[in-house]
């Protein structure tokens, strides 16, 4: 039953991100939202690497192969080597630099990827890695500079805080649209008329559902289980 019993649904969305541009913020307030959730604007630990290596390329196996042995070469003469620069301009390659990038973010000419910037951070300062290989490349790094995860001052992210903040506030909103669109709808169900129209009456776009499990991925909405536990827990012509 929980597998195969499907159901579909008319709904009305009441959308937070449709509310944002009601959600204004003064500098009091959100500084407030700061102080009082400091730990979820915590700065996480970073790192700013040198590096060299070679992109691959959109064509074939054989070709990353090659660049897969080139690069095995290079990691060779650095051996026991503690710079970059020597072994770069003896291969023709330029030695690039990062900046300062964690885990969470798109690193120059790299992009965001993972396993360079997991390999990055697992490094001391001074240390020159082995072989990295990404989906675009291969390289090799030696870490410049760390930063340890510390605590952010409200300057440094002032425009994250604003962002959270708006979005709790047009959440609100978008509730209080919801709950006083409900009380309308119940009070006009009882007079017999009909979802739809009252829907239409109240300037309200009604969506409706493909037939879902209980457990399946819903167009427009995701995977909600409060959505389809709601509507299963219906029967049919009931509003929730």
């Amino acid at each position: 039953k929980f597998v195969n019993e499907k159901a579909k649904a008319d709904y009305i969305l009441f959308k937070a991100q449709d509310y944002l541009a009601q959600a204004a913020c003064t500098e009091d307030e959100i500084k407030s939202y700061f102080e009082k959730n400091k730990t979820a604007f915590n700065l996480p630990e970073q790192v700013n690497v040198q590096y060299i290596g070679k992109g691959f390329p959109v064509n074939t196996d054989e070709e990353k192969n090659k660049i897969r042995k080139e690069m095995k070469d290079i990691s060779y003469e650095l051996a026991g080597e503690k710079e970059l620069e020597g072994v770069a301009k003896k291969f023709s390659l330029p030695v690039k630099e990062t900046g300062f990038f964690d885990r969470e973010t798109k690193i120059p000419d790299i992009g965001w990827d993972l396993q360079f910037a997991n390999s990055a951070l697992s490094l001391q300062t001074g240390d020159i890695s082995g072989l990295i290989e990404t989906k675009t490349g291969v390289y090799i790094l030696k870490v410049k500079e760390k930063k340890p995860a510390r605590q952010a001052e409200f300057a440094q992210v002032k425009e994250k805080a604003e962002k959270f903040l708006r979005a709790e506030k047009a959440e609100e909103i978008a509730k209080a649209k919801a709950t006083e669109a409900l009380s309308a709808i119940k009070a006009r169900l009882e007079k017999k008329e009909k979802f739809e129209d009252i829907a239409k009456n109240l300037s309200l776009a009604v969506k409706d559902t493909d037939a879902f499990t209980r457990n399946s991925y819903i167009q427009g909405l995701g995977v909600t289980p409060e959505f389809a536990k709601a509507v299963f827990s219906l029967k049919e012509g009931e509003v929730f």
